[in-house]
């Protein structure tokens, strides 16, 4: 069954995301939301909002922002090539 973009979740079907601060420590008190802007066939595009934005990168360090695709078949070609291991993550 196929969904269409209204209907995707983005942190349930698409993508997980971490956060992680200069020091190396991973921040899971991040209250955030994700929505998909654009999706092409060359692009992805996803808003991250966050509820709480003087939280993220605060002081002298900035965070990082890893996102792992959850399902690579989502990402498929025209030709039917599915994505690889090595694309299924985002700094």
């Amino acid at each position: 069954m196929l969904l269409s973009l209204a209907e995707l979740d983005v942190a349930r079907d698409v993508v997980d995301v971490k956060f992680v601060s200069k020091n190396g420590e991973e921040n899971d008190k991040l209250e955030y939301f994700l929505v998909i802007e654009e999706w092409t066939a060359d692009n992805l595009k996803i808003f991250v909002n966050f509820t709480n934005p003087g939280a993220v990168s605060n002081g002298q360090s900035e965070d990082s922002l890893v996102m792992e695709i959850k399902n690579p078949a989502l990402f498929v070609s025209q030709n039917g090539d599915e994505m690889t291991a090595d694309k299924t993550t985002m700094v």
